[in-house]
């Protein structure tokens, strides 16, 4: 009887923990985009415990499967244990958040720091997130403004040109059932006055940067254009 008994428990224990590990990557799901949502998977979930909890200029790192984690992770923080298991997506203690879990799950799905970034403002749900998006915009390219308003307009202008390319993905999978969201999309365009071929070389641009992208974008860009077309 004992041992049925302790069988239940575990059961009931496990269940909890799956309703749990469930709740939290749907969480997460609704900061990154759903091509991004294969690879959240809680039991990659590290919590790095930080002295007081102090928020560091490390916030999170993930630690790809076959590379040296030595040479991955190079920040050092006195009385701080830095993970270093193989695909596992770590977050700081002081800096725990779903954005920051976003941020990190998004580069365990192949995304490169550029479009990391973009995907921090496009998904930022408050205020506070969108000022983080901003200032690590504006550390990824110091160089490039001159204030950080000129830094805002650029990711938000960076913003809708990747909800337009995603917008073309989505078009790709089924016509149909995105035809009015992507005609919505292409009016938008149309009225800022980009030609198709603007837009395709601005996407093909945006694809370079984020060096993440099928080198097949114009094809693509090029059959959604053409499947919208009066008949």
């Amino acid at each position: 009887m004992g041992n049925k008994s302790q069988m239940i428990a575990d059961a009931l224990r496990n269940a909890n923990e799956g309703l749990g590990d469930i709740e939290f990557e749907s969480d997460i799901s609704t900061m990154m985009p759903q091509r991004y949502h294969s690879a959240l998977d809680a039991k990659r979930a590290r919590v790095v415990p930080i002295p007081d909890n102090k928020k560091l200029n490390l916030e999170g790192y993930y630690l790809h499967e076959g590379r040296d984690p030595e040479k991955e992770l190079k920040y050092k923080y006195p009385g701080a244990d830095f993970g270093t298991e193989a695909d596992t997506v770590n977050v700081l203690s002081g800096s725990l958040g779903l954005d920051t879990w976003a941020h990190e799950f998004g580069h365990r799905a192949g995304s490169k720091e550029f479009g990391a970034r973009l995907y921090d403002g496009m998904y930022a749900k408050t205020e506070k997130q969108w000022k983080n998006a901003i200032d690590f915009w504006v550390d990824q390219n110091r160089s490039k403004f001159k204030t950080r308003k000129h830094a805002e307009a650029d990711l938000i202008k960076k913003i809708k040109e990747q909800e337009y390319r995603e917008d073309a993905f989505k078009m790709e999978k089924d016509p149909q059932k995105n035809r009015r969201m992507w005609s919505k999309r292409e009016n938008e365009y149309k009225d800022q006055g980009y030609s198709v071929d603007e837009r395709i070389e601005m996407h093909e641009d945006l694809s370079k940067q984020k060096d993440e992208e099928p080198n097949s974008l114009r094809n693509e860009l090029e059959k959604a254009f053409n499947s919208i077309k009066p008949s």
